[in-house]
Parts: C-alpha cells; structure tokens; sequence
C-alpha cells in the first residue's frame, strides 16, 4: 500500500505538471508538450527511487550522511545522463527543451525538500 507521504508527492507532481503544461501551452506555444510530459515523468520516477532508497537506508542504525549524498550526487549523474544525447545534438531549438527540464528539475527539487522537512508533504 502506498504511503502517505507518496501519495501526497504524487498529487504536488500531477499539480506541477499540468500547471506546466498549461503554461507552455499558453504562453511558448511550441510543440514540446509530449517532451514536457516525458521529462516530468522522468523526474518523478527518479524522486520516488530516490525517496524509496532514502527510506529503506535511513532505516538502518549507522547510515552515514555520505550514503545520502552520493544519491543526490548520483541523481543528479542520471540527470545528465538523460539529457546527454540533447547536449551532444544540441542545436539552437534545443535550449527550450533544457529550459523546461531545469525548471522541472528545480520544481522536483524543491518538492524533495519540503517532504525531507515535512512543511508540505
């Protein structure tokens, strides 16, 4: 059964995307909708990864905070990882495509925060 907490992270993600969409939608009018869609799913397959990894390691009596950095740090690799083949084809009509992952990246972001603090999620 889900957690509560996953529950309420997929609920802000869904908000988030479709707030995303509109707004592209609205106000780029271009056609990346479908990129925009793909990459929100991306990020939140990888924030719940990452949640899950966090859970079952902070479970453990001597976790170390290094253990917690190198999975930030490895997210933030699978990141890159996504968007190699963007940076390596890069072409003028591709920085949008960068723009709307980093403000993705950064909303999920700040989503990882608020429920690490417990404010919000």
């Amino acid at each position: 059964m889900l957690n509560k907490s996953y529950m309420k992270l997929s609920i802000y993600a869904l908000v988030g995307n479709l707030v995303h969409l509109i707004l592209s939608y609205l106000l780029l009018i271009n056609n990346q909708l479908i990129n925009i869609l793909i990459i929100h799913v991306f990020l939140f397959l990888l924030t719940l990864i990452t949640k899950w990894l966090q859970k079952k390691l902070s479970k453990k009596n001597n976790t170390s905070p290094m253990i917690f950095l190198a999975i930030n740090i490895g997210r933030m690799l699978i990141c890159v990882l996504f968007l190699l083949p963007i940076i390596i084809g890069y072409e003028d009509a591709d920085k949008w495509y960068i723009y709307h992952f980093f403000f993705a990246y950064f909303f999920y972001l700040i989503l990882d925060l608020l429920s690490t603090k417990k404010l919000v999620l």
